[in-house]
């Protein structure tokens, strides 16, 4: 028996999906990447520091959703293993 997992994403501006999600420099998108946005979960502008000890950044918010979410991992995730 198979089991489907679904995640519900917020649909991404198309700007949003174009863009690099090299956060570390590497120009390479790698999990590295990956959690250096999920280090920023759940933060939004005004937002108190995280458990990681992050503010808010727009630079990781990749769908402009205002907070950083599962999408914003996702959108990298979709990326691993592209250049940039």
């Amino acid at each position: 028996m198979a089991v489907i997992l679904s995640i519900g994403l917020v649909a991404a501006p198309a700007a949003a999906k174009t863009r690099c999600a090299d956060f570390n420099g590497d120009h390479q998108v790698t999990l590295e990447d990956a959690y250096i946005v999920a280090s920023y979960f759940g933060t939004y502008p005004g937002s108190p520091v995280n458990e990681d000890g992050n503010h808010y950044s727009a630079r990781y918010d990749l769908n402009n959703s205002g907070n950083i979410n599962i999408s914003d991992i996702m959108l990298v995730l979709l990326q691993v293993g592209a250049s940039c």
